[in-house]
């Protein structure tokens, strides 16, 4: 199977577009690769952002919830 199809790639450029899309795109992903799941992780200082494919997207809130981001030494470094 080609893992980069015109077919996934403009399912990439909707999602950029309309933000709920990314679930079933990194759905899409994670099955062309053999994974569980995907997920999409921004942060700046003041920020963070994610998105999660139908498995992973559980598991990380669950790990935003439970704190654990907050234990990251890397997230929580000072910036350069």
């Amino acid at each position: 199977m080609t893992l980069l199809t015109e077919d996934l790639l403009d399912q990439v450029y909707e999602a950029a577009v309309v933000p709920g899309r990314w679930n079933a795109v990194l759905d899409n992903v994670a099955s062309r690769v053999g994974s569980i799941g995907g997920l999409l992780f921004t942060a700046n200082s003041q920020h963070s952002a994610w998105v999660g494919s139908s498995v992973m997207g559980p598991l990380f809130a669950d790990f935003i919830d439970d704190g654990l981001a907050a234990q990251n030494h890397v997230l929580n470094a000072p910036s350069l």
